[in-house]
């Protein structure tokens, strides 16, 4: 008989294994189930629950422990993702499958052990193992040789005379220890353990987490009878599954009706960043750098101007749209009176720190959730709906402010209400003296149906800028919010509507318009009764205008326009002289462009004369040719004396009938309505 002593062994006899049954179940139409298990620990506990792997997400970002006597919960812990073969490759000890107590002695080389046998305790550094065979008794002979610790000597023993020996190496005893477990997780490696450590005295510990379950379903009977023809009798019958590794005997059962938002969120993966290889290089001494101190904080304004509504974004009632199982006793209590958080914030400029004060214990091949917030922090629940996100129903909405320097980093967040799930979230980056939003749920019992119209536009000014005749008109948007709120319970409603960047006023009836714009939305505060409905009207309007070149405008157009819409006497008769100015400018362009075109012409037969009469000779004929040419170059000289003539006159005129129309333009008429 041989017996391995492990150092190990004291204190697991200290920790009292626990496996706590399932007492609730509450499942739900999106696919997971929130389970509750409960039962009683006494003293140091460790309370063991195996999970497949593909669900181990959805338990890292919803586990909750609770205690209700005087024991605290230390720790949770978890197998990690890691191949474990692999790490038990990367032990140093490790127990073959064939010839263990030879082969763990052959990779205790270099530890100290102590050794018992029949006549004899030795204490020394294993050296290694030699075998030979016994040709006498024809078997194979195993031995360990050590160094004794005490004469120095070495020393074997035939591995058959031990009566057991004991591994004196603290380390080798973990590695051991290590690999043992490791070897039990490895025979199931699509199953995961988490380890809820409980230190104190007797208490009821309270466990829950969701778990990927399938939609529960429904199924109904309808009876009819012809001597009841104004009633029916209607039965329904919910089905469930149950899709856990183990029986479910004696638990209570909650099916609730609603649309809680849930995703997968992978906190179980160990994410690995990789960074830049940089190398050291000489370095020249540098002066002091110097930065301004940073200014003060602004103070910050609150958004709402109407006390009623403040005070009515404060109730917190259950969600009426989810038929959720009994109130259970204060989940907050309950959670900050179990748990023991004892860690410090520090602000390192624009980062943030949390240091947990307290030791932590993470066994090998685990890893470890160690609780770093438990504050109270200020809230309001409120309905918000944006027809962007959701057409037909508004998201419930928490708003959580963080106080006393919380900053909240982003990841996943489970909503508890009244002990019970009603669903999960992203918390976003929050700076501390900040808020945040956070929609976890669809009431499906409050429905709001948009309707856009009428359109309208009306006509507010005409005048002219510059060189366009400018229209202003007021364009009217009217939009209508029909609320339905179907459960018994009021709702504070916060509609969202969009802001329009050219609207010059935003009127609202049926609700109240706060101050401030978020994310490109005006919200709109009110509140619905139960069971009735209410109408939210919203009407935007803003300027649109219409500018023309007075250069290409139709003066037939703009005068029409002009006496439709009433136009005052003064842009009327501006309007008219500025056109006359135009008509003016544009006649003698014309006749610039006319005599321009004459002149050209005449002065390109005369240069035809002149060409014609250079080719001619002395002859009788030729002679009086050039004559001819010459009496007719002499009468084209004069028409062309009295065109540039002509031409002078009329750019002079241009030029100040350009002046004129151009002092027009830069005078600034308008005339509203």
């Amino acid at each position: 008989w041989i017996r391995i002593n492990l150092a190990f062994r004291a204190f697991r006899q200290k920790m009292q294994l626990t496996i706590l049954p399932v007492r609730r179940i509450v499942l739900y139409k999106h696919g997971v189930g929130f389970v509750e298990r409960k039962g009683y620990v006494s003293g140091n506990s460790e309370i063991r629950l195996g999970f497949k792997k593909d669900v181990m997400n959805d338990i890292l970002k919803s586990l909750c422990v609770t205690t209700s006597g005087e024991g605290k919960v230390t720790a949770v812990s978890y197998e990690t993702p890691d191949d474990i073969s692999q790490l038990i490759e990367e032990k140093a000890i490790r127990v073959p499958e064939k010839d263990a107590l030879v082969g763990l002695f052959r990779h205790l080389k270099g530890y100290r052990v102590q050794i018992k046998t029949a006549s004899d305790t030795v204490t020394g550094k294993v050296m290694g193992t030699q075998e030979y065979e016994n040709k006498k008794a024809a078997l194979l002979v195993h031995k360990v040789v050590i160094m004794d610790d005490v004469e120095q000597k070495i020393r074997s023993f035939d591995i058959h005379n031990i009566l057991y020996y004991t591994i004196l190496d603290a380390e080798a005893m973990q590695d051991l220890n290590f690999f043992l477990e490791a070897v039990t997780s490895e025979r199931k490696k699509n199953f995961k353990g988490v380890t809820v450590y409980v230190d104190g005295a007797d208490t009821e510990v309270k466990i829950s987490y969701i778990n990927p379950m399938p939609s529960w379903r429904v199924s109904y009977r309808v009876a009819l009878e012809t001597s009841k023809r104004s009633t029916a009798f209607l039965q329904g019958w919910g089905i469930i599954d149950n899709v856990l590794d183990e029986d479910l005997q004696d638990v209570e059962v909650s099916l609730v009706a609603g649309k809680p938002v849930s995703f997968i969120y992978d906190l179980y993966t160990p994410p690995v960043v990789k960074r830049a290889v940089v190398k050291e290089e000489n370095r020249n001494m540098a002066g002091p750098i110097e930065f301004q101190a940073q200014a003060k904080k602004m103070a910050r304004t609150r958004a709402y101007t109407t006390e009623a509504c403040r005070e009515e974004a404060m109730d917190f009632q259950p969600m009426a749209m989810m038929a959720a199982a009994p109130p259970m006793p204060r989940m907050a209590a309950m959670m900050a009176s179990s748990t023991a958080v004892d860690t410090r914030s520090v602000e390192m400029g624009e980062f943030f720190r949390y240091d947990v004060q307290s030791p932590i214990t993470v066994k090998r091949g685990q890893s470890a959730m160690v609780p770093i917030i438990q504050v109270d922090v200020p809230c309001k629940k409120e309905h918000v709906f944006n027809a962007s996100k959701d057409p037909r129903n508004p998201a419930v909405v928490v708003r959580l402010t963080t106080e006393n320097g919380v900053v909240l980093e982003r990841g996943p967040v489970v909503i508890l209400e009244d002990g019970n799930y009603v669903g999960e979230a992203i918390v976003p980056y929050t700076l501390t003296d900040n808020e945040c939003l956070v929609a976890y749920a669809v009431d499906m019992g409050v429905n709001v149906s948009t309707e856009n119209g009428p359109f309208s536009r009306r006509w507010q000014s005409m005048g002219i800028e510059g060189e366009y005749i400018v229209t202003t008109e007021v364009t009217t948007t009217t939009t209508k919010y029909s609320v339905e709120n179907r459960t018994k319970d009021a709702v504070n409603l916060v509609i969202e509507h969009p802001r329009n960047p050219s609207a010059t006023s935003v009127t609202v009836e049926g609700g109240v318009l706060e101050d401030g714009i978020v994310d490109h939305h005006h919200r709109i505060r009110t509140k619905v009764e139960g069971h009735t409905s209410l109408l939210v009207t919203v009407v935007v309007e803003q300027l649109d205008y219409q500018r023309e070149s007075v250069n290409y405008a139709d003066p037939a157009v703009i005068m029409n326009r002009c006496a439709l819409n009433s136009v005052s006497p003064v842009v009327t008769d501006n309007l008219k002289a500025v056109f006359a100015a135009r008509a003016e400018v544009s006649k003698l362009e014309q006749d610039e462009q006319e005599l321009r075109a004459q002149l050209n012409s005449l002065m390109e037969d005369q240069k035809r004369i002149r060409e014609n009469m250079g080719a001619l000779g002395n002859s009788d004929e030729e002679r009086s040719l050039r004559s001819r040419y010459v009496a007719q170059l002499q009468a084209q000289e004069g028409q062309h004396s009295e065109l540039s003539a002509q031409l002078k006159r009329v750019a002079k005129d241009l030029r100040t009938a350009r002046d004129d129309y151009g002092k027009m333009l830069t005078q600034r008429v308008e005339a509203s309505a």
